[in-house]
Order: C-alpha cells, then sequence, then structure tokens
C-alpha cells in the first residue's frame, strides 16, 4: 500500500466531517489514480460490531488555484473578485 500512495497527504475536510477527505497537494500529472485503504472491524474478532452503510467523499487537491480546507489559499499566485456581489 505504501507504494501506492507515497508521501501524499490525507486530510479530514472538516473537524465535524470525518467522511469527507481531502488529499493533496497533488501533482495531476504523477496522480490520476490514487489508492487508499478503508478500516472495518473484524467481524471474527468482535460479535457485537454492527455494519452500516457509510459514505465517504474524497477529493484530490491539484494546486494551482486551489484553497485548503481551513480557507487558506494553497499558492502565491492569488486572484481576488473586484465585486462582492453577483
Amino acid at each position: 500500500m505504501k507504494e501506492k500512495i507515497g508521501n501524499l497527504s490525507f486530510q479530514n475536510y472538516r473537524a465535524t466531517k470525518k467522511n469527507i477527505l481531502v488529499i493533496g497537494l497533488v501533482p495531476g500529472n504523477k496522480y490520476n489514480e490514487i489508492t487508499f485503504s478503508i478500516l472495518s472491524p473484524d467481524l471474527a474478532s468482535n460479535k457485537d460490531v454492527y455494519l452500516l452503510k457509510y459514505p465517504i467523499y474524497v477529493g484530490g487537491n491539484r494546486g494551482r488555484g486551489q484553497i485548503f480546507s481551513d480557507g487558506n489559499k494553497s499558492n502565491n499566485t492569488v486572484y481576488n473578485a473586484m465585486a462582492t456581489c453577483i
């Protein structure tokens, strides 16, 4: 697994949204596929565990023009809107 994911950074999008992951910064020409593992409980060792359906969302931050999940901009070339309304 380590060979497939390399040194990519995985983090939760928000502390309150544990099922949303952000990966990156990711160079798009190198990572057109990303593999990651999801651990589930061992039903053989614990019979009191019940499995549920749980959606997981993953997004890749490919760098330019992106923002981090805390709202910080990810590059030095910042373009802000001239107007604050539509």
